[in-house]
């Protein structure tokens, strides 16, 4: 209008592949959300701003959207999917003298993940949680035997993930089970 208010003007419309998941982190939340992985398959980068997600029931939210080169990956989530639950229960968080004349601290951490599909059909779902990395030499962690197998552990980032069927009506459990060898002489901050 020649005004200075401001006017939205059309610029391009792009479809994208995505590769849609049932992805739970269950120490962060005690939910399941759908999320896509996507690849920005535009002829141009997408500039920072708002996204607004939507589902067939309407709209979900509005994302801040950071820059994506032409090319470059990015993630959206959809919302919690209430047919499927997930439960994490700690089973043991101790510290124990371990070594001769106790010249480690052994931290041992224990967790149960109950999983369940209320949905009318089976669901894949991803379930990931994390185990420290250790920077230093002297410092080690491991996983031990009772960790349900079936993960997948990207090492740098320590998340363990594993992806599993689940049928309607039924349920599973997963462990994930890991100690960390700490020297004495390090101060542990009362842990």
């Amino acid at each position: 209008p020649g005004d200075g208010s401001p006017v939205r003007l059309f610029v391009s419309r792009q479809k994208m592949k995505a590769a849609f998941a049932l992805r739970t982190f269950p120490k962060l939340a005690p939910f399941v959300f759908r999320v896509a992985d996507l690849t920005n398959q535009a002829p141009f980068p997408l500039l920072p701003g708002a996204l607004d997600a939507f589902r067939p029931t309407g709209f979900i939210a509005r994302y801040g959207l950071e820059r994506v080169p032409q090319g470059g990956m990015f993630h959206l989530t959809f919302g919690i999917d209430e047919s499927v639950r997930v439960k994490r229960t700690v089973l043991d968080e101790v510290k124990r003298d371990t070594g001769l004349f106790g010249g480690n601290k052994r931290f041992h951490f224990a967790y149960r993940f109950e999983l369940a599909n209320y949905a009318k059909g089976p669901v894949e779902l991803e379930v990931a949680d994390h185990l420290p990395v250790s920077e230093l030499d002297d410092v080690k962690v491991e996983l031990e035997p009772q960790t349900s197998q079936g993960y997948q552990l990207n090492a740098p980032d320590g998340i363990a993930t594993w992806k599993l069927k689940l049928a309607p009506a039924e349920k599973k459990k997963l462990e994930l089970a890991f100690h960390i060898d700490v020297p004495s002489s390090y101060d542990s901050g009362g842990l």
